[in-house]
C-alpha cells in the first residue's frame, strides 16, 4: 500500500473511534455503569478499628471483641495470625470475641517471653481481599490476694473454748497445722477448741500449750494463708459456792484493797459455778486475794447482788480454789494457826486450812461414797451457817448506789470476817449468839470508820441486835438439815435468801432511822415485826423440809460434829 493510501485508511479509523464506533453518532457510555463495554468497581480490604493493646486482670479469661470496618459491607471472619501467643487464646471467627484459654496467673506468667504480655496476631478477611493482619499486646495485670485482717498470735485462758474470729477476703477454711483437729470453725468463722484446753495437762502437738492451725481465704483463683499459734494461759480455777453460783464476777485482788482494779484479771462464773481467772502478778508485799461479787444461786435461782466472797490463792500451783463463805473468814486470818482456829470455831477439825480451800464441797455432798458425803456435808452446812451471817450483815448497810456498791459490799464482808476471825482466835464458836452480834457490832464500827463515814454507830446498836436474834435462829435451823443439797434444804434456804434478807432490810433502815430521831417506840415495833417474820418464815421452810423428810431422816449416814479428812483433793 502506497502512502497516501494508508493515510487515508487511518483517518478512517480515528474518525469511527470519534464517534462512538459504527452505526453512526450516537450519545457516549459513562465507563462508570459497566454497560456498553465498561470497567469492574473497586473491592476495597477491611480494616480493625481494634486497637492494639488491652489489658486484663489475672484469674479473668476475657480480653476483648475484636472490631473492623468494611466499605462494602461484606461479611467479615477473624482469625489468629501466628503470633507468639495466639495458642493460650480463643477467638471466635464470627463475633470476634478474644479470651484467654485458661485464667492467666499474675505470679506464674505463662507468655513466650515469661512476662505478663501476652503478644498475639489476628487477622480480618472479607472473602475477597488479602486479609488483614493486627498485633496485639495483652497485659496481665495483679490482683491482690484475700488478706487476712486477723492476727496470728492469739491467746486464750485455760477453760475457755472460744478463741476468736477469723476475718479475711473471700471464704476460709482451716487446711493445716499440727494441732488442726483439736478446733472447729464455723460457718461464721467463729474459732473454738473441741473442749476447753487444760494449762495443767496440754493436748497441742508438742505439749507446750501452744496449738498451732492454718487457714486459707479464696477469692476467686487467690489464694492466701494465715498460720496461726493459740497460747493457753495458766489461770487459778475453781468454784463460787454458796450453792453454786453463776454469774459471779471473780477477780484477782493483786492490791490488798479489795477493789477490782484497772489491770486485775476477771472472769464470770459458768452455769455451775466455776470459773478459770488469769494468773498474775501482785504488788510487791501483797499477798493477792480471790473475790467473787454477786451472781445467781444455781440451787435456789435466786439473784444475790449482795453476795461477796473471797478466798486466797492455793499454796499449790495446779490446785483449784473454791470460794466459799468459810474460805472468806479464812482468807482474813494471817497466818496458818489463825486459819485452823477458824475451822476449830466451826467444829471442823483434822482438816488444814489448804485442803479445805481445795474441796469442791458441793459436789462431794453429793457423793454416791456415804463417808465422802458426810464431811462434805457438814462442811456445806457449816457454809451456810456462815453464809447466813455475812448476808444478814451486808442488809446493815447501805449498798444502792451503783458506783460504791463493791467496795461497800466487800468492805463490810472483810469487816464481818475479821470480827468473826476475833472471836475464833478467842475460841468462841462462831454460830453462837454473843459471836455473831459481838462480830456485827465491831464490823459496822470498822465500816464507819474506813467505808461510810457517816454512818452512827450507836443508831446501829438495837438493829445489831435484832438482826443476831435472827440470824441465829436462821443458824439454828440450818443445824436441822440432813442433807443440804436436797430439794427440801433448797426451799428452806431460798426462803432465808429471799423474804429473811428482805425482812432484816426494811428492818435496819427503819430502826436506824426511828433510832437516831429518839422514836424508840418504832424502833421497838419495827424489830418484833422482823421476829415475826423471820418465824413465820422459818416455820413455813421447816415444815417443807419436814415433809421431804419424814420417811427419810437420814441418807443412811451420821454427820459428824468433827470431821476428819478421807481424801486429799487437787
Amino acid at each position: 500500500m502506497n502512502f497516501f493510501k494508508s493515510a487515508f485508511y487511518f483517518l478512517a479509523i480515528a474518525s469511527l473511534v470519534a464517534c462512538g464506533g459504527s452505526g453512526g453518532g450516537g450519545s457516549s457510555v459513562d465507563p462508570g455503569t459497566g454497560s456498553g463495554g465498561g470497567t469492574t468497581p473497586t473491592n476495597n480490604a477491611p480494616a480493625f478499628t481494634t486497637g492494639g493493646t488491652a489489658s486484663v486482670a489475672e484469674g479473668a479469661t476475657a480480653v476483648a471483641t475484636l472490631e473492623a470496618s468494611d466499605d462494602e459491607g461484606d461479611t467479615l471472619t477473624f482469625a489468629f495470625g501466628g503470633g507468639d501467643d495466639d495458642a493460650l487464646f480463643t477467638l471466635d471467627e464470627s463475633t470476634g470475641a478474644l479470651a484467654f484459654a485458661a485464667g492467666p496467673d499474675f505470679e506464674a506468667p505463662g507468655s513466650a517471653k515469661g512476662t505478663n504480655v501476652y503478644t498475639i496476631i489476628v487477622t480480618v478477611s472479607d472473602g475477597t481481599n488479602d486479609a488483614v493482619s493486627l498485633t496485639i499486646e495483652i497485659t496481665v495485670t495483679d490482683v491482690a490476694s484475700p488478706a487476712f485482717t486477723t492476727i496470728a498470735a492469739q491467746s486464750l485462758v485455760e477453760g475457755g473454748t472460744s478463741v476468736a474470729t477469723i476475718s479475711a477476703a473471700g471464704a476460709v477454711t482451716m487446711t493445716a497445722g499440727a494441732d488442726l483437729s483439736k478446733f472447729t470453725l464455723s460457718n461464721m468463722n467463729a474459732l473454738t477448741f473441741n473442749a476447753a484446753p487444760d494449762f495443767e495437762n496440754p493436748l497441742d502437738a508438742d505439749s507446750k500449750n501452744t496449738y498451732e492451725v492454718t487457714f486459707t481465704a479464696t477469692e476467686g483463683t487467690e489464694t492466701s494463708t494465715l498460720a496461726m499459734t493459740v497460747t493457753v494461759k495458766d489461770a487459778y480455777e475453781g468454784r463460787v459456792i454458796d450453792g453454786p453460783v453463776s454469774g459471779s464476777n471473780v477477780f484477782i485482788d493483786l492490791d490488798g484493797d479489795s477493789v477490782q482494779d484497772s489491770g486485775e484479771p476477771s472472769t464470770s462464773s459458768d452455769a455451775n459455778g466455776y470459773y478459770f481467772v488469769e494468773k498474775a502478778e501482785a504488788t510487791a508485799g501483797v499477798t493477792p486475794k480471790l473475790v467473787a461479787i454477786g451472781g445467781t444461786d444455781t440451787s435456789t435461782g435466786t439473784e444475790l447482788p449482795d453476795l461477796a466472797l473471797v478466798a486466797d490463792v492455793p499454796a499449790t500451783e495446779t490446785a483449784s480454789a473454791y470460794i466459799t463463805p468459810i474460805s472468806t473468814i479464812i482468807a482474813s486470818a494471817a497466818n496458818d494457826t489463825e486459819k485452823t482456829q477458824v475451822l476449830a470455831s466451826l467444829g471442823i477439825t483434822d482438816l488444814t486450812p489448804e485442803q479445805l480451800l481445795t474441796k469442791d464441797v458441793w459436789s462431794e455432798a453429793q457423793s454416791a461414797d456415804s463417808a465422802t458425803a458426810a464431811v462434805a456435808q457438814a462442811i456445806q452446812k457449816a457454809n451456810l451457817q456462815v453464809a447466813a451471817i455475812l448476808q444478814a450483815a451486808t442488809e446493815l448497810v447501805d449498798t444502792s448506789a451503783s458506783a460504791t456498791k463493791a467496795t461497800r459490799i466487800v468492805g463490810m464482808i472483810n469487816a464481818v470476817a475479821s470480827g468473826l476471825l476475833t472471836q475464833a482466835k478467842a475460841g468462841i464458836s462462831l454460830t453462837t449468839s454473843s459471836a455473831i452480834e459481838a462480830a456485827m457490832t465491831a464490823a459496822i464500827t470498822t465500816y464507819a470508820a474506813n467505808i461510810d463515814t457517816t454512818v452512827v454507830v450507836a443508831n446501829y446498836t438495837s438493829a445489831i441486835t435484832a438482826v443476831t436474834e435472827n440470824v441465829v435462829a436462821v443458824v439454828d435451823q440450818i443445824k436441822l438439815l440432813t442433807d443440804v443439797t436436797a430439794a427440801a434444804a433448797v426451799t428452806y434456804v431460798k426462803e432465808f435468801q429471799t423474804d429473811i434478807l428482805s425482812s432484816i432490810s426494811t428492818t435496819v433502815v427503819t430502826v436506824v432511822a426511828a433510832v437516831a430521831s429518839g422514836n424508840t417506840d418504832a424502833a421497838n415495833t419495827a424489830i418484833a415485826s422482823l421476829s415475826t417474820t423471820v418465824t413465820a418464815s422459818l416455820e413455813e421452810a421447816q415444815a417443807t423440809v419436814a415433809e421431804a423428810e419424814t420417811t427419810a431422816v437420814t441418807t443412811g449416814y451420821t454427820l459428824p460434829k468433827n470431821i476428819t479428812v478421807l481424801e486429799t483433793v487437787e
